[in-house]
């Protein structure tokens, strides 16, 4: 009997301290997630207070947001996120623990748009010559020509990957095949590389629409913050 009673209390103060262990994980779980909800909120307050374009990627939202001054100048809908670590002579490497939550500074379009700015100059109001008249400027779809595969690269490694017409279901299945080999081409030989071209890879796919209207809209070095999923 005094045995049965011994074990009894032993169960007992046994299931006191897992009830004890699972509260102090519990305690620490919550103080991290506030940790890191008060660090978000101090970054995008940093990033509200200066002057430069900033890109907010949300995988939670589902949303990619270019945003000037805590204010959204456009917001592009995401329909898929893959996050990737280089391969260095077709070793996997270790992702970077730190690139949510991070800021990101001086993105790069590559390749980089042929023209940043035109400038419309009047014709002559003094001359009747009809050749000066003036001609209209050319749509963006005619300046700015989207690549079917393009990256905004950010200082210390992290690069934003679109494919265009990836989801155009009105493009050939040839082109489609094209555009796959010209980039699983550029990635084998960045596999082959001593070092990564990237440190992290964020592919990103969007409607043609979406990721056109992206490419030609980004300004030059850009911020960008990455949410984390949860």
């Amino acid at each position: 009997m005094r045995r049965f009673a011994a074990v009894c209390v032993a169960v007992a103060l046994g299931a006191a301290v897992v009830a004890r262990s699972d509260d102090a994980s519990s305690a620490r779980a919550s103080v991290a997630s506030l940790a890191q909800q008060v660090e978000l909120t101090e970054q995008r307050a940093a990033l509200a207070a200066s002057d430069d374009f900033y890109v907010v990627v949300d995988p939670v939202q589902n949303r990619l947001v270019l945003m000037l001054k805590g204010a959204t100048l456009r917001e592009y809908p995401i329909e898929g996120l893959q996050v990737g670590a280089p391969r260095v002579a077709f070793r996997q490497r270790h992702l970077a623990d730190d690139w949510q939550g991070h800021i990101w500074k001086d993105g790069t379009l590559v390749p980089a748009r042929d023209h940043e700015r035109i400038e419309i100059i009047p014709p002559d109001s003094t001359k009747g010559d009809s050749t000066n008249a003036w001609q209209p400027p050319p749509l963006p779809e005619d300046m700015y020509p989207v690549p079917p595969r393009y990256h905004v690269r950010y200082t210390g490694g992290l690069s934003l990957e679109f494919r265009p017409h990836e989801l155009d279901e009105s493009q050939k299945w040839t082109a489609r095949l094209s555009n796959g080999l010209r980039g699983w081409y550029r990635d084998m030989r960045a596999a082959l590389a001593n070092q990564p071209e990237d440190v992290v890879r964020l592919r990103i796919l969007m409607q043609p629409e979406h990721a056109a209207s992206f490419y030609r809209a980004l300004p030059p070095a850009t911020l960008l913050l990455v949410l984390p999923r949860s």
